[in-house]
């Protein structure tokens, strides 16, 4: 079975010409999974750090452009999975915080939360993507997948730790990979996936060390697996492309 594996796009901090190569990935490929290892969607104006004021983006631009995404990308799957990840999870901290404005709600309160649960926030139904809860892993017979709960530097090395087994996330916008072998063990390995947004965070000051890619699973359901990561790069008139076997796909 194949699998396309993308995240951290941060819409509305997404590289159009990168996300376009995703799609383009997933429509030469047509895989039985693409898997959004989550931060799709940035959640911008529930973010609790100091924003930009008079800030273009709300959440229902993010739904909106989100949604476009959507409708390019996952007529071209058989199963599209989104992983709730740390900026997904602002909405529900946000539910969490205004528990005493929820409360003055009375019976109206759980119909007033289900409207603000991603998977209908998002609306995913219409777009038949499978919603998981943050921290919730998906797996690809033996390989774990989820978002990711460390970021800095030597993350890869640092989920060999924490999980104990073979796994790739997001979360860290970089390209990481590390093995661990022990005699008599099969080896685990680790990957981090990269990202789909802009290098150039407006929190920045100069270069951040981050990395775009995405990644191809060819896995059994009883556990054997591939994975080949495929950093994205650059021609000369300034066009993305990734490399898959001999093919080149633009």
């Amino acid at each position: 079975m194949l699998a396309v594996i993308t995240n951290d796009y941060h819409v509305p901090y997404h590289v159009p010409s990168v996300v376009a190569l995703a799609t383009q990935l997933i429509k030469a490929l047509k895989p039985d999974v693409h898997a959004i290892l989550g931060d799709f969607y940035d959640t911008y104006p529930l973010s609790n750090f100091t924003k930009r004021p008079f800030s273009y983006s709300t959440l229902g631009d993010e739904v909106e452009a989100g949604a476009r995404i959507h409708d390019e990308q996952t007529p071209h799957a058989k199963k599209t999975v989104l992983l709730g990840g740390n900026h997904e999870f602002r909405i529900t901290k946000w539910i969490w915080s205004a528990e005493g404005f929820f409360s003055k709600l009375g019976d109206a309160a759980e119909e007033a939360m289900k409207l603000l649960h991603p998977r209908k926030l998002f609306r995913l139904d219409r777009h038949g993507i499978k919603w998981m809860d943050y921290c919730k892993p998906l797996y690809l017979g033996d390989l774990m997948l989820r978002h990711g709960e460390v970021a800095g530097t030597h993350t890869a090395a640092t989920n060999l730790r924490k999980y104990r087994r073979s796994v790739i996330t997001g979360h860290n916008h970089r390209r990481e990979m590390k093995a661990h072998s022990s005699d008599g063990m099969p080896d685990i390995e680790s990957w981090t996936n990269g990202c789909l947004c802009t290098l150039e965070p407006e929190y920045a000051r100069g270069p951040v060390d981050w990395q775009h890619c995405m990644a191809v699973v060819d896995y059994d359901k009883r556990g054997p697996f591939n994975v080949q990561q495929l950093p994205v790069r650059w021609d000369k008139a300034g066009h993305p492309f990734v490399r898959l076997g001999r093919d080149v796909i633009r």
